[in-house]
């Protein structure tokens, strides 16, 4: 059995300034910037309220042109000096105002959307994240958002470059401070029980983007959006079987699978996106970072002592976390000290650096417990970008409450790499592989998962406590019938090139069929039209997936659809497909498209499988 794979690649780079002579200069030309952009803050605090409209535009345009990316000194300039733009111009509770009106109106349609959601998506997720025994699934009768909508509290706007393979384009932010203590009716049924969500408090920052500005209506190619960090979340629960779903451990469970799914979906770098006209998804979904940053922790001192020694003074098991939106990243376990020599780099991409922060959380490992928690620091991304690879940071550990002097400090170093677009450098840079569907899946059940496992040689030296740049993957749903959007327009273009080949050559219509694996009593070639076929299994993802890579010329990507149905132990690969990323960096703007066939599918189906990557 054969399948096809079919989608898009795309490659950006990182440079570093290397000469300390450029360095100073470029440290005087910072400092002289800092004075006129402290200059123009204190002019728009000093703005009256009838020209905010002036004053937010004015300030917000200079700080996204100081960030394009490709030009590394502006951009470290801007690092370094340029002001948080949600700090200045219309306070944010007055645009908040007429905003909660508008979701208030269209509460119930955004409840509509998410309860369908929650249904495809998350109670899969959940099922197979708690005890065989408890068999929860959520009730569709029973399940809606409730009628108390999300609020915001706060919403500042402003502008914003983003680069394209086809140059930059303008975005318009906005930047929210988002609450919703919902009233929500999500009802899970287990165990010959029930049980439902009676409240939840979700807290987190979203930006919500127009992009991709047109001078047409609708003005802008589509809206993305994503949460700088993880948002808060916070679920009780009644009903009879409001005691099991109540205990500690299946609580914690049950939110983390919430999290879990909003992390890989809508959590910086990972971004939910819409299109409002006739445009690639990736484009709005998969937006090129504005950079690298690469954070070293060299080590910790004075960390607390959580395993008691009868025989002497308490030690820990310490080892460290670097955490930045949805990324997480794990060193090794030093054992038994409190002065840990960690020399830990992690490298990951930054989608917006004004706006992101780094976190850095130390952790006691425990071998039968949950492991302690030592101390934790955060830590802007526009800050650690002006420190450079020779400067070393010590900075003090917090508690939980936000105290700090009790928990010991760490002592870091990070260095900042803008993207440029060039196929000349052959430097580290970022590989990005979007995956927009499968079509003729084999149909394993209305449950099953199919998923992309992608991995790539030539990885910059980093550790992941979870497989982000090793292993994807998507719960999908399999449609009965084809369901056609512009991300497989290429794909049954082909097909259609396919067939005219064929009948030019001489094959007979039955011989065509084969081939194109149709149905040739169903099967009209003279009047033939891939896009209206039925009957096709299709898995779709629309989803991409990145790597850091330290040579990515010489990068090696490999893709495998896996699958898993139900009451399967283990699942099985369907395909592989492996490209050199040597024919990516060679193409125009460091973008691809194409569609490959897989050998040796591993299908009881008599469909051909056809994969858009």
């Amino acid at each position: 059995m054969s399948a096809y794979f079919g989608g898009l690649w795309n490659a950006s780079f990182g440079r570093c300034s290397k000469s300390v002579k450029q360095q100073d200069r470029l440290h005087e030309d910072i400092a002289e910037l800092r004075g006129e952009l402290k200059a123009l803050a204190t002019e728009l605090r000093q703005a009256p309220r009838g020209a905010k409209d002036a004053t937010t535009t004015r300030g917000a345009s200079f700080v996204s042109e100081s960030v394009p990316v490709g030009a590394a000194d502006v951009t470290a300039a801007a690092a370094a000096g340029a002001p948080n733009p949600f700090s200045e111009g219309v306070p944010g509770s007055a645009l908040a105002v007429p905003a909660n009106e508008i979701v208030a109106h269209v509460w119930p349609q955004v409840s509509h959307w998410a309860t369908e959601f929650l249904l495809k998506e998350v109670d899969p997720a959940l099922r197979a994240a708690l005890p065989s025994h408890l068999s929860a699934q959520m009730d569709p009768n029973r399940s809606h958002l409730g009628h108390e909508p999300v609020q915001f509290s706060s919403i500042k706007i402003f502008d914003r470059k983003e680069w394209t393979p086809d140059g930059f384009c303008d975005n318009i932010v906005f930047r929210c401070r988002m609450e919703w203590h919902g009233d929500p009716s999500i009802f899970l049924q287990m165990a010959g029980t029930a049980a439902g969500v009676q409240g939840v408090v979700l807290k987190g920052h979203l930006l919500v983007e127009l992009v991709h500005m047109l001078p047409y209506p609708p003005m802008f190619k589509g809206v993305r959006l994503f949460f700088l960090d993880p948002p808060t979340l916070d679920l009780t629960f009644s009903g009879v079987g409001s005691d099991v779903l109540n205990v500690s451990a299946i609580n914690r469970r049950i939110i983390d699978v919430f999290q879990s799914e909003l992390s890989c979906r809508v959590v910086a770098p990972k971004f939910m996106g819409f299109k409002m006209v006739n445009t690639d998804i990736f484009a709005i979904t998969s937006p090129a970072p504005e950079g690298i940053l690469r954070v070293t922790v060299w080590n910790a001192i004075d960390l607390l002592p959580m395993d008691v020694s009868f025989f002497g003074k308490g030690t820990s098991d310490p080892y460290v976390k670097i955490r930045c939106g949805a990324h997480v990243l794990k060193s090794e376990t030093c054992w038994k000290t409190l002065s840990p020599e960690f020399n830990f780099v992690a490298s990951m991409p930054i989608s917006s650096l004004h706006d992101q922060n780094i976190w850095i959380e130390v952790y006691d490992q425990d071998l039968i417990t949950r492991d302690d928690f030592l101390g934790k620091v955060s830590l802007p991304v526009d800050l650690l970008a002006t420190w450079g690879r020779q400067k070393k940071v010590t900075v003090q550990l917090r508690n939980d409450a936000g105290e700090k002097g009790k928990n010991g400090s760490v002592c870091l170093s990070a260095e900042w790499q803008p993207l440029v677009s060039s196929s000349e450098l052959h430097h580290s840079g970022i590989i990005d592989v979007g995956v927009y569907s499968a079509l003729n899946v084999p149909p394993l059940g209305p449950y099953a998962r199919y998923w992309i496992s992608a991995t790539c040689t030539q990885l910059m030296p980093c550790s992941t406590s979870e497989p982000q740049c090793t292993e994807q993957q998507y719960g999908v749903k399999v449609h009965d019938r084809a369901e056609v959007d512009d991300g497989d327009v290429p794909l049954l273009h082909r097909m259609k090139e396919k067939k005219e080949i064929l009948q030019k050559k001489g094959f007979s219509h039955r011989e065509i069929c084969e081939i194109l694996d149709l149905d040739p009593a169903e099967t009209d070639l003279e009047n033939f039209e891939p896009e209206k076929l039925t009957g096709i299994h299709v898995a779709r993802w629309r989803r991409s997936v990145q790597f850091l890579s330290k040579k990515a010329d010489d990068a090696e990507i490999t893709l495998t659809l896996m699958a898993q149905g139900n009451g399967q132990p283990k699942p099985m690969e369907l395909g592989s497909f492996t490209r050199h990323m040597a024919k990516v960096v060679k193409a125009k703007g460091l973008f691809y498209t194409e569609t490959v066939r897989l050998p040796e599918t591993r299908c009881s189906d008599d469909g051909v499988p056809l994969l858009r990557r």
